[in-house]
């Protein structure tokens, strides 16, 4: 049976914090210049039918960023709980 690697563990729980704070500001920066640049869906920037295509569009893309986000944060949680296991694993067989 291999031993559990905490050193790398504990780095990818680190890493995967970090992949999806970046992944929330990046979302967060497209907004921002979207409203900045196009301002809202009925402004004078641009509006028909091309500008709901390119809104609803959008909004999948930052969808899909919060969703890879989300699944950067599930995948943390379970790095985490691995951690913990491994932890409780190796305090068991220290008593034993």
């Amino acid at each position: 049976m291999s031993s559990f690697d905490f050193e790398a563990a504990d780095w990818l729980s680190r890493q995967l914090v970090q992949l999806a704070a970046k992944i929330e500001w990046f979302a967060w920066l497209r907004d921002q210049q979207q409203k900045k640049m196009l301002g809202t869906s009925d402004s004078d920037n641009w509006q028909g039918s091309r500008r709901q295509q390119f809104d609803d569009k959008f909004s999948g893309e930052q969808a899909a960023l919060g969703q890879l986000a989300q699944a950067a944060r599930q995948l943390k949680s379970n790095v985490d709980t691995a951690i913990g296991e491994a932890h409780a694993e190796a305090q068991r067989k220290r008593h034993h």
